[in-house]
């Protein structure tokens, strides 16, 4: 049948030759049918008109009347069919039914109950002559065709399709059976299994067959892109082809399924099964290409980012990849329900009727995400800065969306919001042009003045001598008495990188130091320690 209105659609010139048993059309009449459904009659007029405007469509290749069967199809009560069945099982169910009912009755609405019958409140249902079909009042008080048309027009039509159509009808749905059904011997449609035709059964598995021959065949032709790309100088063509590798033959071979199902005419749960897991594994392998792609072009923008000077790009490069990323995800997620039959806008439309509850929920990551974006403007620090925030010391490691985490002296991970990176203060230590070193030596009293003042000398030479040191700010002072030593304050500064630098070059002017101390036989002190020894009471009675 699909491949019928296509044929239809693409070729409309052969159609014009069935012209002559469409219903006339006016444009006033095509402009659009609203859905009534208030009553019985309402119920039927619409159904009837928007069938007859799709089979003038059907006949004239007019792709506008052919959206007309939308109509028809919102007339019926579909709520026993599987969502992702619906629009397949709603047309298919229209069309039938337009066929029976045109070679069995031509309407009178004057006898079918309108809104007057419905006002009095005890009318539910309505039959059509005895036929079963049913048009009753739904939940929601609007009058459609009862459920069980579904599966049932079918075989009704197969009972009645040879009868002529009545005078004055608007002709049928302009219904001819698929090409397949046409080839397809008698005996292997008259033995049914499991809901499924004899010749349906043999189609799916040639067809499980085929698609597997098609994934290989992708395989094959990706292997021979990849050998081809392999002799370039870019390595980005490699990349994009390792990409693809993988989802594109379960895209291909998905699709080639879906199409098989399509063809083989299947309906009711199987169709219901099969199209569910065929859907869900191509999307998914839809997803995961598109992952993979994002994370490629992650990649290239980080190595944009990285020829220039600047740093705040390598941070939003990583955040724009993540959003890519998530972007994908979310994209594939919300096609893949709209193509199971779920309505994306009315389910978005209900989440903003509960838009305050969600923005609660979502305060915090909101505040994060903010957090993150002023860190990156204001630049307080990047990855690799030694930084202190509250009393928590470290590298930072990374800064994504919801927050920072830095390496800690003592190799644990600490993991900061951002809201409260925010709003706390930062102390930037790899940020220091100079290094301070504050140290003091402790001497032994007896020390003279003599070599007091040449080891202060000395180490101010030492202090000027070193490579790395800041030459125009230091001090080398006694600075106090103490009860056991004298203290020689050292304060400088050292102009180095980062954290393993500036302790080698602190290493190296201490060194020094101890060496002149050495020279000059200067001792240094040590804490003066007394122990008091109680003496036991035999050692008291024998000095007594």
């Amino acid at each position: 049948m699909i491949l019928r209105r296509l044929l239809l659609c693409v070729v409309p010139l052969t159609l014009l030759l069935q012209a002559k048993a469409a219903p006339s059309v006016t444009p006033e009449t095509a402009r659009g049918l609203s859905v009534r459904t208030s009553s019985p009659r309402e119920t039927l007029r619409t159904f009837m008109t928007a069938m007859d405007r799709y089979t003038a469509g059907k006949l004239n290749g007019d792709l506008s009347l052919l959206q007309s069967i939308d109509t028809a199809v919102a007339c019926l009560n579909l709520d026993g069919v599987p969502l992702v069945n619906r629009s397949h099982d709603g047309r298919e169910t229209a069309i039938f039914l337009k066929e029976i009912i045109d070679r069995l009755w031509v309407i009178d609405y004057a006898q079918v109950p309108g809104p007057d019958e419905v006002a009095g409140g005890n009318l539910t249902h309505w039959e059509l002559q005895d036929t079963g079909i049913v048009i009753s009042q739904a939940h929601n008080g609007e009058f459609l065709f009862s459920p069980s048309l579904v599966g049932r027009v079918g075989p009704f039509y197969e009972q009645i399709k040879n009868q002529p159509y009545l005078e004055g009808t608007g002709q049928g749905a302009a219904y001819s059976p698929p090409w397949i059904l046409r080839r397809v011997p008698d005996w292997a449609r008259q033995r049914r299994y499991f809901e499924l035709e004899l010749w349906q059964w043999i189609g799916l598995f040639g067809a499980i067959l085929s698609g597997l021959l098609v994934r290989a065949v992708t395989g094959m032709f990706l292997q021979l892109l990849k050998l081809l790309t392999s002799r370039t100088k870019s390595d980005w063509d490699d990349r994009i082809v390792a990409a693809l590798t993988g989802p594109l033959g379960l895209i291909v071979s998905c699709g080639f399924w879906l199409i098989c199902v399509k063809v083989l005419l299947i309906s009711g749960l199987a169709l219901a099964v099969l199209q569910i897991a065929l859907q869900v594994a191509f999307f998914a392998s839809l997803i995961w290409m598109a992952y993979r792609f994002a994370d490629l072009a992650g990649d290239y923008l980080t190595l944009l980012a990285s020829r220039t000077e600047s740093t705040l790009d390598d941070q939003i490069v990583k955040l724009v990849a993540r959003t890519l990323k998530l972007f994908a995800v979310l994209t594939g997620i919300i096609l893949a329900a709209q193509n199971l039959g779920f309505n994306v806008v009315s389910l978005l439309a209900g989440l903003s009727i509960g838009g305050l509850a969600v923005a609660l929920a979502m305060q915090s990551t909101l505040t994060n995400f903010i957090g993150s974006l002023i860190i990156m403007i204001d630049r307080a620090f990047k990855v690799g800065d030694w930084i202190k925030i509250g009393d928590t010391e470290g590298d930072v490691e990374e800064v994504d969306f919801r927050s920072t985490r830095l390496r800690t002296f003592y190799d644990s991970v600490v993991t900061i919001p951002n809201s409260e990176v925010m709003n706390s203060k930062i102390d930037n230590m790899g940020r220091r042009k100079h290094r301070r070193v504050l140290t003091s030596l402790r001497i032994t009293p007896d020390t003279p003045p003599e070599k007091i003042e040449s080891l202060i000398e000395g180490i101010k030479q030492i202090i000027a001598n070193a490579p790395a040191t800041r030459k125009d700010l230091y001090h080398v002072v006694l600075k106090d008495f103490g009860p056991d030593s004298l203290e020689i304050m050292l304060y400088f500064f050292l102009k180095v990188p980062d954290l393993s630098r500036e302790l080698i070059e602190r290493q190296r002017v201490l060194l020094e130091v101890l060496r002149l101390a050495r020279k000059l036989e200067i001792r240094f002190a040590t804490p003066i320690q007394s122990l008091q020894i109680e003496p036991s009471r035999e050692l008291e009675a024998q000095l007594d």
